[in-house]
């Protein structure tokens, strides 16, 4: 079973069903897994609660960044990306903040997101924002998880966002049959993420439910899975792997289902 991260408001169920399951399928049959043609797939889809009129259009602007969360989690983008280029280019060089028009250059640098126009950037962080603070939004985006996993469910795959929730399903219902988690592309290692998660996670108490394993797979310049390394932050049991996706479609989740960390810990979890 899958969960999606931002930008499905304006998509369907069938598409990510259709999407997600054929990368899959592609991953475990570039393995050589013999049943690579006949794994389900189960998408949980909670895009369309995104487009109950609460957000603005489709455009948004600089401006529409909140202060707190939605500011910190903006240059906590900017951060990375700006690590990520600095080290490629210059070294030696040291980091120096600028302003945030600036800033916003530096992120649109980059193409984690595909394109990183304003309105997308500021979108991702707006759609993180509202599941942490949106109580309603939270519940529904939960009940459509619980809805999707049944009794033959034994992986969940959760993408960008999507791994927050994934994250917080498995912690909530200890007695699901889940038996690997698999967080692709995640910000479940940013401080302000962590601190906002329910349950809380406290010292020595960070792992997800009954799960026997969590494998977290991060691309080098994916700047939303900005914290690699999950298992100093949350236990030291999870797997955490690097991966190499595209530089232009880094963040992007095809790649990273297809991906061979990914494609192995599936075909090893479902056989």
């Amino acid at each position: 079973m899958g969960v999606h991260g931002i930008m499905w408001n304006w998509q369907s169920r069938a598409q990510m069903s259709e999407l997600w399951g054929a990368a899959i399928r592609s991953g475990l049959h570039n393995r050589r897994h013999p049943r690579a043609a006949e794994v389900a797939f189960a998408p949980a889809f909670y895009g369309d609660l995104y487009n109950d009129g609460k957000g603005a259009g489709p455009q948004y602007h600089l401006d529409d960044l909140d202060d707190g969360f939605e500011t910190e989690l903006f240059w906590a983008l900017h951060d990375a990306v700006a690590a990520e280029q600095t080290e490629a280019t210059e070294p030696t060089k040291v980091y120096l903040p600028q302003g945030v028009q600036a800033a916003l250059a530096v992120l649109q640098r980059t193409t984690f997101f595909g394109t990183a126009t304003t309105s997308l950037i500021v979108r991702f962080v707006k759609q993180v924002h509202r599941y942490l603070d949106d109580t309603d939004l939270r519940w529904r985006v939960q009940q459509e998880v619980a809805a999707a996993v049944d009794e033959d469910t034994r992986v969940l795959v959760g993408h960008s966002l999507g791994s927050i929730v994934a994250y917080e399903a498995l912690r909530n219902n200890p007695d699901w049959p889940v038996r690997t988690l698999v967080t692709l592309g995640s910000p479940l290692g940013l401080r302000a993420v962590v601190d906002r998660l329910v349950p809380p996670v406290g010292p020595g108490d960070g792992w997800p439910g009954s799960v026997a394993g969590w494998v977290n797979i991060a691309a080098r310049q994916d700047a939303v899975a900005m914290v690699k390394t999950l298992s100093e932050v949350y236990d030291h049991r999870v797997d955490d792997r690097l991966c190499a996706n595209p530089r232009l479609r880094a963040h992007d989740v095809t790649w990273y289902l297809k991906n061979a960390h990914c494609a192995d810990v599936l075909a090893a979890a479902l056989d």
